[in-house]
Formats: C-alpha cells, sequence, structure tokens
C-alpha cells in the first residue's frame, strides 16, 4: 500500500510539473542533470548456523547455560539430551550491485523543477542473500516537484527533512519562508517512513527485526527555524511529532535547539534535545573553540546524553543508561598546510545500571585518547597516520592506521595498513585484526571518475579466548558519471572561454606591436 501511495506521489509530481511546463507562457531554459554511482563490490562472510552438543560434553554456568570445550556458550533446557548453540559457517561470498541515480529537471515553468533519488539493488556471489534488502530491487529515496521562487520553496512528494533531530523522510509536503535573509521557517507533514528503510512501519523489513512492530503507520509533522540575529550568532531551532495515522495514540514528540555564537577567532556552540513525549533531556552539548596561537587551536566540550527510543518500541523499557562526558581537543597545522597533528582525549561515566556481579560491581567510566597526522611530504605524495584507545565498562578497543597517496595528474593511487584491538566483553582474551589495502583512482573526464578499492583482514586471536576465524577479504569498484547540465552554467562557461580567447588574442596582438617598435 505505501509503495503504490509513493508511485502516485511520483507521478502526480511529475504529471504536475509537466503540466506546468506546458502552460509557462514563459520560454525558461530546460535541462536535465543525471548523476549516477555504479558500484560492485565483493565481500567475504561467515554466517551464523545453528549447531547442538550433547549435554555430557558441556560444563555448567548458570541454570540455562553451559560451557563448550572452546569455551563458547550455549543454551540448555532441563531434561533435554542436546544444548543449542550458533556457530559461524563455512566463508561465503556476496557481490551487492549498487545504482544511484539522482535527477533533476528544470525549467518546466517559473521556478518549477522535479527531483528525484532512486537506488536498484541487486547480488550475486554464492550466497547473494547476505547483503541487506537485496530483494527489494527498486527504491526510491525521494522523488519529488519543488516550486521555488525569491521568498518561498514548496515541495510535494518524497523527500527529507534535516533538522537537529536527524534526518527524517516522509511522503507529503513541505513550505519554507524566506521573509528575510536572516530568516528561514519551514513547516512539514506527510505519512512518515523507517529511518534509513524508505518504508512504512508496518513494512516486513521491519516485522524481520522486531518481534513487536507497531501495527499502525504514522503521521509525521514538524516545523524547524533558521536565524541570524546577528553576523555573529546563529540559531536553528526544530520541533517534530509522530502519530498514529488513525490519531489514536503517540509514537514520538521532540524538539531540539542548535545556536552558534563567533566573536575575536572564539567560537560557542550549544546544542540541546529533549523528549516531550517522556520529558527526558536526550541530549545536551556546549563546545567552546579558542583562538588559534602560532598555528595551534584547542577546543573543550562537555556532553551530556541520555539514549531515546520511540514510544511503539519495547526496548525503552529495559531503561538504557546514557553517559556524561567531557572532552579536549587540539589541532597544529603549518602555515602553508603541508604539515598538521591532532589530539584528542576524553573521559566518560555511564549512569548506574543497577547490574553486575554480587562480588564486583561494573565499571561505570572510560576514556579515549588519540591523535593524527598528516604530511605533504612533496607536490604528490601525502603521509598519513592516526592511533586510538578506547576503554570503557566491560571491553576495550585499541586501533591505529598509515597510509600513503600519490598523485600525478588525473590520478590517484596508495596504499594503507591497519591494526585493532578488541577485548572481549565480559571475556578474558583479546582478538587482533591486521588489514591491508590499496586504492586507486582516475579522474577520465570532469564528469566520469573511476576508483576501486582491495583489503585483506587477518584475524589473531589471543590468549585462548574463544573466537571464529573472521579473516576476510574486500574489494569496491566504483563509477561516478554525470550526463546532462544546467544550460545557463555552459553558456557562462563558453562566455568564459570565449573572453579568455579575446584576451589571450589582444595580449599576443600588443607583444608583436610591441616587438615591430
Amino acid at each position: 500500500m505505501r509503495r503504490h501511495a509513493m508511485r502516485r506521489a511520483c507521478t502526480l509530481a511529475l504529471g504536475g510539473a509537466l503540466v506546468l511546463g506546458g502552460v509557462s507562457h514563459r520560454a525558461d531554459a530546460q535541462g536535465v542533470l543525471v548523476r549516477g554511482t555504479t558500484t560492485a563490490q565483493f565481500l567475504e562472510l561467515r554466517p551464523f548456523e545453528r549447531d547442538s552438543v550433547p549435554f555430557a560434553q558441556t560444563t555448567p554456568v548458570t541454570d540455562a547455560l553451559r560451557q563448550l570445550p572452546n569455551g563458547a556458550l550455549a543454551a540448555c533446557s532441563s531434561g533435554e539430551a542436546y544444548c543449542r548453540f550458533h556457530r559461524a559457517g563455512a566463508t561465503s561470498s556476496t557481490v551487492p550491485l549498487l545504482q544511484d541515480l539522482d535527477v533533476t529537471a528544470w525549467g518546466l515553468g517559473r521556478g518549477v523543477s522535479v527531483h528525484a533519488s532512486v537506488r536498484v539493488r541487486g547480488a550475486v556471489g554464492s550466497q547473494p542473500d547476505l547483503w541487506p534488502r537485496v530483494g527489494d530491487r527498486v527504491d526510491a529515496l525521494s522523488a519529488y516537484l519543488q516550486l521555488d521562487r525569491d521568498r518561498a520553496t514548496v515541495r510535494a512528494g518524497r523527500q527529507f527533512a534535516g533538522t537537529g533531530l536527524g534526518v527524517y523522510n516522509f511522503d507529503g509536503a513541505s513550505v519554507a519562508l524566506r521573509p528575510w535573509r536572516t530568516l528561514r521557517v519551514e513547516a512539514f507533514g506527510g505519512w512518515s517512513l523507517l529511518q534509513g528503510v524508505n518504508e512504512g512501519f508496518t513494512s516486513s523489513e521491519l516485522a524481520a527485526l522486531d518481534e513487536l512492530p507497531p501495527d499502525r503507520n504514522a503521521y509525521l509533522v514538524g516545523a524547524q527555524l533558521q536565524a541570524r540575529p546577528t553576523a555573529q550568532t546563529s540559531v536553528h531551532a526544530a520541533w517534530q511529532r509522530e502519530v498514529r495515522d488513525n490519531r489514536s495514540a503517540l509514537y514520538s514528540e521532540r524538539v531540539a535547539l542548535d545556536a552558534t555564537w563567533r566573536a575575536r577567532g572564539h567560537q560557542l556552540e550549544g546544542a540541546w534535545q529533549e523528549d516531550i513525549a517522556t520529558g527526558t533531556t536526550n541530549e545536551l552539548r556546549l563546545r567552546w573553540r579558542l583562538p588559534a596561537v602560532r598555528g595551534v587551536t584547542v577546543s573543550s566540550e562537555v556532553h551530556r546524553f541520555r539514549p531515546f527510543f520511540e514510544l511503539w518500541t519495547i526496548w525503552g523499557a529495559f531503561s538504557p543508561v546514557g553517559f556524561d562526558e567531557g572532552r579536549v581537543q587540539a589541532h597544529w597545522q603549518r602555515a602553508d598546510g603541508a604539515l598538521s597533528f591532532d589530539a584528542h582525549g576524553a573521559r566518560r561515566r555511564w549512569q548506574a545500571t543497577d547490574a553486575g556481579f554480587g562480588f564486583a560491581s561494573l565499571r561505570t567510566d572510560g576514556w579515549r585518547l588519540g591523535g593524527a597526522a598528516r604530511w605533504r611530504a612533496a607536490s604528490r605524495w601525502e603521509l598519513d597516520g592516526s592511533y586510538s584507545a578506547d576503554v570503557g565498562a566491560g571491553a576495550a578497543r585499541t586501533e591505529g592506521d598509515v597510509g600513503a597517496h600519490y598523485t600525478r595528474g588525473a590520478f590517484v593511487g596508495g596504499a594503507s595498513a591497519t591494526a585493532f584491538e578488541s577485548i572481549y566483553e565480559f571475556r578474558v582474551g583479546t582478538g587482533r585484526v591486521l588489514g591491508l589495502s590499496v586504492d586507486g583512482g582516475w579522474q577520465f573526464a570532469p564528469d566520469l571518475r573511476l576508483s576501486a578499492t582491495a583489503a585483506l583482514y587477518r584475524q589473531l586471536a589471543r590468549n585462548g579466548a574463544p573466537s571464529t576465524d573472521w579473516t576476510q577479504r574486500r574489494a569496491t569498484v566504483r563509477l561516478d558519471w554525470t550526463v546532462g547540465g544546467d544550460p545557463g552554467l555552459r553558456a557562462a562557461r563558453r562566455a568564459a572561454r570565449s573572453d579568455a580567447a579575446r584576451a589571450g588574442a589582444t595580449t599576443v596582438r600588443a607583444t608583436a606591436a610591441g616587438g615591430s617598435r
């Protein structure tokens, strides 16, 4: 039903644009611009498979869990002869194929244009179904008709609303007004779609992942304001509400406020998000960046975060905890931009979880440290590297990488090496992954670019931790291309080339005349 509604909206948008273009009395410049990205990836994966082991070959851990000889856990029911567990199956490969198309057509009437972003999916390989949503062959990410005037913009169809609350897409309409140069007000509404899925709340995609999906779709309504009260200040406020399509219950209601102030090299940023439905402040952030001193810029940030869940999902009932964090970051760059360093450090404290062991409580704090460097060694070479460590409750991770890239004309290529190590959650033992990748790209023309990447990752288990060998290979080939363009821009480029040619001819004549004298 939702797809039929989307198709009707797209058809009406395109039909309305053609009608407006046909009745337009003014011969505006018309054109169509198509941007495409063709991508093919190769991935090696090891899907999980169900398995069992005789009860006698396990040792007890809890009433419901027992341990296998290799350290893995299995679930056992009272009186059963076998315990069940999941293990990694044989290595399989999938090659997802994606075709993204962004189409814009304009000149269909005064300020009338049509915009559409379409994704076509496919996959081959030994197990093509490993790639998510491969069965959804064609998906319209957006498709809307737009009427743009000096002080207002109206859109109808499938579109995105980007606010301080995130990016939400919906099937409906939006109106943006610009009464003054420093003020923009927008209202939007329509049928709400799941973030990143482009499907309704009752779609099979959500039902496959959530045991208790909502039984009704939702309406989305919202408004946002963007203002610049002064040359140094900008403010962005947003309100958004999702309600069941029969208006019997609320799915979510939220508000956000972001502000930035700049003066004499200082920059102060603040952000606030409130869940009106539950009365919870989900995010509160304040960041202060100091003026640069001898190429060094220092910034500090305090951040308070509490998870947000829509009211239709049961996950909010598990009382997920948030954290409070303080962060400091420093950046130095040489005057010519050829050398730069970054460093950061953060301390984080989680809320009490009321969980743990009877003899010891769980850790409630953590820290992060890291740095990065970039060096343009010559006009064609660039070297970079980074390292970071993140220690938290029950797990820790360290990672580092180095790389080198070479650029010559339309070609760019390079190689990088990476390594990261993770301590498994609440287990004794660590796992280390080493990776090596090569990449290259060629700009055949301004509207045609080919790039490719190949990588190999090898996993090594340490300290006898129960682990599966996730060693794998990956590769990606991507082609970015453009067809069409703005006639006005092409005319401007031709005029610029003509002016340059005339200027060059004048210079030649002047030089010749000077030489003859």
